[in-house]
């Protein structure tokens, strides 16, 4: 997604509270509990099950993919974005390398996860932008610096969509089995959030090292959203390594979530991984913690080769919910925008609509030209308008559309002497304020979409044959 990934989660560093269950799986798959024996040993099947799917080593879709090759920036456009990523990289090699985030003001850097997210995150679009020495560089630290086993909890979600993802997506576009090796072992430092939940339901928050998970510490949900765009990564793992591990996992939650009652399609934006329920009352929404769910219901569709219906449906019904439940027109300039629903089924309409709900038109027009009904693209091209005005009107014009004159905007207001920053205030063009951190994700999929945009290439991805996930890491579609 083009917004900003803070809107999904809080960063976490406290001690989990009192009331938050951990458990443990190590590394020969014992399992303790810190509440009780009873609650463990409930446990065990899945565990047990998922030991067991370990002996079911099947042969990968292919043992190493031939590696794609792009030739560089082809107009002026894209050499502006190039130019844009070296200088926003040099500040990360200058005063962050190998931790996650710059902040460009301080001339330091912050962990969220210690995982080098940045470099992790950006492998794909140096080399989709041509840029082999950037490249190898970020290799060679994935191969000696990069920890798949930090002894932190890390948000599953986060840790799924940008490192074993970017890993994926870099394994799949060079060829390179470096990056798969360090994806299967995230993979399986990953899996207790699975196994420990209860019901198959991911926890939130797994310690890679130690193997435990737990809840985060301000909540015993998980968020909707995290656990249902998870499945994209999974699967390619499980594809490209011939164990079926994490595919299941994955799976196993789209069927949970696929046989719960809801309201026309549309989810609350919490679930409980202890019972694998929603949360009773929780809102409806197509914004943070509910937005990627409905993506991902039309990308699994695409990834499984059309072949698993159960989400082409899901995505239908949706749409129809959305149609019905969610959609209205504003009394001035009647555009057409996205509300929610506070505390679920029996709330009032709530007049919000948070720019994450941007992603819906792309996502529309994307589920039509794959042979879903037509209406569902004038529906898409009205919300685009929406969204392009909302932004427009803005001063500064920083918006999630991605178009020439956004990039300026970009440049004009986010560009410091370090690299880039995210803004506090993007309708005051004279003092939007600097953040002082560099997300991730302008490196790894801000940039990446703008030189896909400028690019001569009409189809620079055929996306027969790719399929984006939600923080732009492309991974292949398979036949089933």
């Amino acid at each position: 997604m083009t917004a900003l990934e803070e809107d999904r989660i809080v960063e976490d560093d406290s001690p989990a509270a009192p009331k938050n269950v951990v458990v443990q799986m190590s590394n020969t798959d014992h399992i303790t509990s810190k509440s009780t024996s009873s609650f463990a040993k409930q446990h065990m099947d899945i565990a047990q099950e998922m030991k067991n799917d370990k002996e079911l080593q099947q042969e990968p879709t292919a043992k190493y993919p031939q590696p794609m090759k792009f030739r560089g920036p082809k107009n002026e456009r894209q050499e502006a974005v190039v130019k844009a990523f070296h200088h926003a990289w040099n500040g990360y090699k200058k005063y962050s390398w190998g931790h996650d985030h710059l902040l460009p003001l301080s001339q330091y850097h912050q962990d969220w996860f210690d995982m080098g997210l940045t470099l992790v995150d950006s492998i794909d679009t140096m080399y989709i932008m041509g840029l082999q020495e950037e490249f190898q560089e970020a290799r060679e630290w994935v191969a000696n610096g990069l920890n798949v086993a930090v002894n932190e909890y890390v948000n599953l979600f986060e840790v799924i969509i940008r490192v074993l993802g970017g890993l994926l997506s870099a394994y799949h576009l060079s060829g390179d089995p470096l990056f798969l090796t360090k994806a299967e072992e995230l993979g399986q430092n990953l899996m207790p959030a699975f196994a420990l939940s209860g019901s198959g339901i991911p926890l939130s928050d797994v310690n890679p090292y130690s193997r435990h998970a737990r809840s985060p510490s301000w909540s015993t949900a998980s968020s909707t959203s995290e656990v249902t765009t998870i499945q994209l990564e999974l699967r390619a793992l499980s594809r490209a390594t011939g164990n079926p591990l994490f595919e299941k996992a994955g799976m196993r939650v789209s069927e949970i979530v696929h046989e719960l009652p809801k309201m026309s399609g549309l989810v609350p934006i919490f679930i409980n991984p202890k019972t694998g329920k929603f949360q009773p009352h929780a809102t409806i929404t197509l914004g943070a913690r509910g937005d990627s769910y409905y993506e991902y219901l039309l990308k699994q569709w695409l990834q499984t080769g059309k072949s698993l219906p159960m989400f082409k449906d899901d995505f239908i019904e949706a749409f129809k919910g959305i149609k019905s439940f969610l959609a209205r027109r504003t009394f001035v300039n009647n555009l057409l925008f996205i509300g929610e629903l506070k505390s679920g089924q029996a709330a009032t309409f709530y007049k919000k609509m948070d720019h994450l709900t941007c992603f819906l038109p792309g996502t529309l027009i994307l589920a039509v030209e794959n042979g879903l009904p037509e209406y569902m693209k004038s529906f898409g091209e009205e919300l685009l308008k929406t969204c392009y005005l909302t932004y427009k009107w803005n001063p500064t014009f920083l918006a999630p559309e991605i178009t020439h004159f956004n990039f300026e905007a970009f440049e004009k207001y986010t560009r410091v002497e370090h690299g880039y920053s995210s803004i506090k205030d993007v309708r005051n063009p004279e003092n939007p304020g600097y953040k002082d951190k560099m997300e991730s994700f302008f490196l790894g999929e801000t940039l990446k979409y703008f030189y896909l945009l400028f690019s001569d290439t009409p189809h620079e991805f055929d996306l027969t044959q790719w399929v984006f996930n939600t923080e732009g890491h492309p991974l292949p579609i398979f036949d089933s």
